[in-house]
């Protein structure tokens, strides 16, 4: 099976001899995966991000607490940063299962039983 650094870092060779094989359907599954492996990896950043801001925001509620002010505006933007990252961290499982699928797919089976020089030559092998 082909390993998904090869794809990332090599996507061209992977492609090429897809074309070269006139593979549409193969070609149509690698894009997807491309396009799936880029969006789990933007997912998985984003709710860290967010967990950040929401850690700021609370300690602007304690800071508001303390000095007896109202703090609903900043519990608010707190609930809904936890339901965005709550909803990222389903989209993260999804696109995990997605990529998994596309990865286990007969299509990276069919590239990697290539006996193409290219991909053995490279040094990804």
């Amino acid at each position: 099976m082909l390993d998904i650094e090869l794809i990332r870092e090599n996507p061209e060779l992977v492609k090429a001899n897809l074309q070269k094989r006139g593979d549409l359907k193969n070609l149509q599954m690698l894009k997807e995966l491309i396009r799936h492996d880029r969006q789990w990896r933007e997912n998985l950043t984003r709710p860290n991000d967010l967990r950040h801001q929401r850690k700021q925001i609370i300690a602007q509620i304690a800071g508001l607490k303390k000095k007896q002010q109202d703090a609903t505006k900043e519990i608010n933007q707190g609930k809904r940063i936890d339901a965005e990252i709550t909803t990222l961290e389903k989209q993260v499982i999804g696109d995990e299962e997605e990529r998994a699928r596309l990865l286990q797919n007969h299509l990276l089976c069919v590239i990697f039983c290539l006996t193409s020089e290219e991909a053995y030559g490279s040094g990804f092998f």
